[in-house]
């Protein structure tokens, strides 16, 4: 054997002991990658205890999530606020602690359509539950957490947080009731215009409604200029204008449910003498546009009255025009209009009354100024639409609950006829 070989020999052991201190070195260092750069700040690394975690951001980052939702009223309301944004989810809460943010959110997606998807109809709903630090934001005493919501249809959304077995709140939202709620107290109301949407003026925002909508419908973007009375209740870089802009799109103020759509815009509190609004698309002509003029608003629901004699006379005049009923006041104050009215219609066959309102004898149509009414620098009107069945008497007048009421008139059945 060469003297070669016997030194190869001899200097084998040493390079597999060097080969293995290599390959240890390299897991070591491995390991100590994973520990320190793969597991976050603030988990529990192998070994070691809890450590709290924590989540820093700029607070233009707590903005941006909230920002489309500010002027939206909440889809739910407890611990956090909860709204739903076209696409996403949106959990809100101003001032914020430690112990707000510690349990975990569940959020259950029931589909409108669960025969559609199979990987969910053992359990009928999509479980997207998450924790805070995962999703959501924190800036001082504010947080927030966003959740995109899957692309099909959904009847209802269950969200909530919970420690364990206990839930530490829970709400559910009814999609399929989302847009009911939206348009409640406008459904019996004339709309303030009409086009590829009605829209409707609930004293203190504007509804539009649309009843067979698709997406085609909801694509364009809304304009919508509000001017004032007062060119001074304007932001200064407003002035110029001479208007408010409150564009938005469907996807920020709008819900879809059962082929409705529905968008909510609240107003601002200073007067307004007229109202713009439609859809467009940017660099294109306007779809559509109407102007609701808010200081002829009043003459258009008592246009046709002027030159009628009222039915009944007392706070209000109230006049009776084929199918609506229509109170009128002049001079008219806040005070006036703070008590809500009652409307009893009694009709010449009571089997035209709905089964549950048969025993009483009339139709119960109580409603307030605030969503059936208008008023202009200091006239007042009130609009109530009436039933296709012929009246035998209408009672009507104003009340304060728990008290006496404020006045009464009853139209009988000379001027029905």
């Amino acid at each position: 054997m060469s003297r070669s070989s016997h030194l190869a020999d001899h200097f084998r052991p040493a390079r597999r002991l060097a080969w293995a201190c290599a390959t240890v070195a390299l897991l070591a260092a491995a390991l100590f990658f994973f520990l320190h750069a793969v597991i976050p700040t603030g988990q529990e690394a192998p070994g070691q205890g809890p450590k709290r975690s924590e989540r820093i951001d700029l607070s233009v980052s707590v903005d941006e999530m909230i920002e489309s939702v500010e002027d939206m009223r909440p889809a739910a309301s407890s611990v956090f606020d909860v709204y739903l944004d076209e696409g996403r989810l949106v959990y809100v809460k101003e001032e914020c602690i430690d112990e707000d943010i510690d349990a975990l959110f569940f959020l259950h997606l029931h589909p409108a359509d669960v025969a559609g998807l199979p990987h969910l109809q053992l359990h009928g709903f999509a479980n997207l539950d998450f924790a805070f630090k995962t999703y959501g934001l924190r800036d001082g005493g504010r947080c927030a957490v966003e959740r995109l919501l899957p692309d099909y249809e959904l009847a209802a959304i269950h969200t909530g947080q919970y420690v364990g077995e206990d839930r530490e709140w829970s709400e559910r939202i009814d999609l399929s009731g989302a847009v009911d709620k939206m348009i409640e107290g406008v459904e019996d109301m004339r709309p303030a215009a009409s086009s590829a949407f009605d829209v409707y003026l609930d004293e203190g925002r504007l509804v539009y409604v649309k009843e067979e909508c698709g997406t085609e419908d909801i694509d364009a973007l809304f304009f919508l200029h509000l001017h004032p009375t007062d060119i001074a209740d304007l932001p200064h870089d407003r002035q110029a204008h001479g208007f408010a802009n409150l564009d938005f799109s469907f996807e920020t103020h709008g819900l879809r449910g059962g082929g409705r759509c529905a968008a909510e815009r609240l107003l601002p509190g200073y007067e307004l003498a007229a109202i713009q609004t439609g859809q467009y698309v940017p660099g294109e002509d306007r779809e559509w546009s109407e102007r609701i003029d808010l200081s002829g608003a009043v003459d258009k629901v008592i246009e046709g009255v002027e030159d009628m004699r009222p039915a009944a006379s007392s706070v209000f005049d109230v006049y009776l025009d084929e199918d609506r009923l229509v109170y009128v006041k002049e001079e008219c104050s806040p005070e006036d209009v703070d008590a809500p009215f009652f409307l009893h219609l009694r009709p010449a066959d009571v089997a035209d009354l709905p089964p549950d309102r048969q025993p009483h004898g009339f139709a119960n149509l109580d409603f307030s100024f605030e969503t059936n009414g208008l008023r202009s620098g200091r006239r007042c009107a009130a609009e109530r639409l009436l039933p296709g069945y012929e009246l035998a008497a209408i009672q009507t007048g104003q009340y304060v609950p728990g008290e006496d009421r404020e006045w009464s008139a009853r139209i009988g059945p000379n001027s029905l006829q």
